[in-house]
């Protein structure tokens, strides 16, 4: 499936995805004019966080997800990088029980895009330049296989 994803975007068959490909292929496949809703931002991430899939990020979940991703991308977390993220964790836990259910991180997702639901949302190229950041580790613009087979382990 992430072979056939990968291949699908690269579509000058040069091994590699560039910018242009990514926003086409994120057009292509998310079905989006101008960006995903906060609704859709936040499924993401509760899908990546919520490892016992009870419907809530714990604490514990949200501070193992963060330094798996920390480490995908070779990023040594610092103090101000754990206040800030629990700076998020704590805004989005709006009742203080020390978790975060979907309306809550939805409510947070909506505030920090600072977006009504249904409009303003980032567009495809917003979302690629993000989507680049995480997977371009060398930085040439590009999204290699090797890259690419890293980022999704």
């Amino acid at each position: 499936m992430a072979k056939e994803m990968f291949n699908d975007a690269d579509t000058d068959n040069s091994g590699a995805v560039d910018m242009d490909e990514l926003v086409a292929a994120i057009r292509q496949h998310m079905d989006l004019e101008d960006g995903p809703t906060p609704k859709q931002v936040a499924k993401w991430i509760m899908e990546r966080f919520d490892r016992n899939g009870d419907g809530k990020i714990q604490k514990k979940e949200f501070r193992k997800t963060v330094k798996e991703i920390a480490k995908e991308h070779n990023h040594e977390l610092t103090k101000e990088d754990w206040e800030k993220a629990m700076e998020l964790f704590n805004d989005a836990d709006a009742n203080g029980n020390g978790e975060v259910d979907f309306q809550e991180l939805r409510k947070s997702v909506k505030k920090h895009m600072k977006l009504a639901e249904d409009d303003g949302a980032p567009s495809a190229k917003d979302i690629a330049e993000e989507i680049m950041k995480h997977f371009d580790k060398n930085g040439d613009g590009k999204i290699s296989k090797k890259e690419f087979r890293q980022t999704i382990r």
